[in-house]
């Protein structure tokens, strides 16, 4: 896998060549065009031109230099990543990224005066070190400055305006205004290419279930039919590992199908809490990895599953699922041109949401999940990992796209749930950035 830097130097090239076409006077409004880019994690390209923005400010010349000063070691540092960056890739990325939030923190206007996604990338960055009060400020102010605007995406590369616009709308319309840009872009060029179809239909879930239709039934790829058949008219439980202290056991054990994640002969979840049966499971290859070295932890768990859904890269990965056969399934990817967040990728549980209610099932209720607004998981799902640390987690999986995505998607009528979510999908945006502010902001230096 290449170093981000060199992902980096080659963009770098690139623009410098661009810059010199244009007026200078044009020159932030390029930058901040160039630094559109939809990826899970950071990407180069979100950075690549922050230096150059910063000439363009009207800043006194002692705070561009102290901006300088404090980005640009953490910048050389980033370089040193694999790829997109979802950790940091030395041990003193931290402590830099920190020393420059204290100065956001004083110095507020050099974030928001910078190109929304520049801004974007430094919200997200942040969150990756701990500073959510940082992020939820930034995030919050590029989400206002950018609107249902469409002119703030014009430049961009490829469908990026179209698809950015989609999920505006998924993220701040009202559901009219929603439906009547989604049968828009039906009627655009990009409503009628084929690789743009699942985000189309994904987009839908943001809708009210009575409003709108999802097609994906009838174009299921062969890998999914049996999965589609077994899933069409059932009642379907998707269960957390989360212990919330609500006896769903039973309520649990009556659906048709039971489905979690990373289900494993050790969890040891209390079946009065989470139910005794499971009959779907979805495994990340992080997960699997972590117990490479026992894989017998999760076939015991498996074999007695209708389906075990895992990324492809999975079978070449661990040899030891070929003893699975026919129970394996390939997972529903969600690349860029197929995601319908705003930032970030669907985590677990939004992603098993959008697998399963595009075949049609008759009722979908989520049980045991309170969308990381606590730290009360069940049996051994984290404990093997004291100082395991879900700020990557959150890089790649923005939480306040994926909070919006759920409660538009409850309060559309497309799944049910256990009395504690629906309390917290009953907040509102500010109310839940605030509570998950309180559980995670890791902050020691304002």
């Amino acid at each position: 896998m290449a170093l981000a830097g060199e992902a980096w130097r080659q963009a770098r090239t690139e623009l410098q060549q661009r810059m010199k076409d244009i007026a200078v006077e044009e020159h932030l409004s390029v930058l901040g065009h160039w630094s559109i880019y939809r990826s899970a994690g950071l990407h180069p390209r979100n950075f690549v031109g922050i230096d150059m923005a910063v000439d363009c400010m009207d800043w006194p010349v002692n705070l561009r230099q102290e901006f300088v000063a404090l980005w640009r070691p953490l910048q050389d540092s980033l370089m040193g990543a694999q790829g997109v960056i979802v950790r940091w890739p030395d041990s003193s990325c931290q402590r830099k990224a920190e020393l420059l939030a204290a100065f956001i923190r004083h110095h507020p206007r050099c974030l928001s005066d910078l190109p929304w996604p520049m801004a974007l990338f430094f919200a997200r960055l942040f969150l990756l070190a701990g500073q959510v009060d940082l992020y939820i400020l930034h995030r919050a102010q590029v989400v206002a400055r950018l609107g249902l605007d469409i002119d703030m995406f014009e430049g961009a590369d490829d469908q990026l305006p179209a698809l950015y616009r989609m999920c505006m709308a998924n993220e701040q319309a009202s559901p009219d205004q929603a439906l009547k840009l989604l049968r828009d872009l039906r009627e655009e060029p990009i409503g009628h290419l084929p690789e743009y179809n699942d985000f189309l239909q994904l987009a839908n879930l943001y809708l009210p279930h009575e409003s709108v239709t999802l097609e994906a039934e009838s174009k299921v790829q062969e890998c999914d039919r049996s999965f589609a058949s077994a899933i069409k008219g059932k009642r379907i439980a998707i269960v957390g590992p989360v212990s919330n202290g609500l006896d769903n056991g039973q309520e649990i054990d009556d659906f048709d199908l039971v489905i979690r994640p990373n289900h494993r002969s050790n969890n040891a979840l209390d079946s009065r809490f989470f139910g005794a049966r499971t009959d779907i499971s979805y495994y990340l290859e992080d997960d699997l990895r972590k117990n490479a070295l026992e894989p017998d932890n999760y076939l015991t768990a498996m074999s007695p599953l209708q389906f075990v859904v895992l990324s492809k890269s999975c079978l070449s990965a661990f040899p030891w699922l070929s003893r699975l056969a026919g129970r394996l399934r390939p997972r529903f990817e969600l690349g860029i041109r197929c995601n319908p967040f705003f930032t970030g990728y669907p985590s677990a549980l939004p992603r098993m949401l959008m697998d399963v209610l595009r075949f049609a099932p008759l009722e979908v209720k989520v049980f045991n999940a309170d969308l990381y607004l606590g730290r009360r998981y069940g049996g051994n799902y984290l404990r093997a990992n004291a100082g395991y640390t879900l700020y990557p987690g959150f890089t790649l999986h923005d939480p306040v796209s994926n909070f919006i995505f759920m409660q538009r998607a409850w309060r559309g009528g497309w799944f049910n749930t256990d009395p504690v979510l629906a309390e917290i999908l009953s907040l509102s945006v500010v109310d839940y950035q605030a509570a998950f502010l309180r559980v995670h902001d890791n902050s020691d230096s304002r």
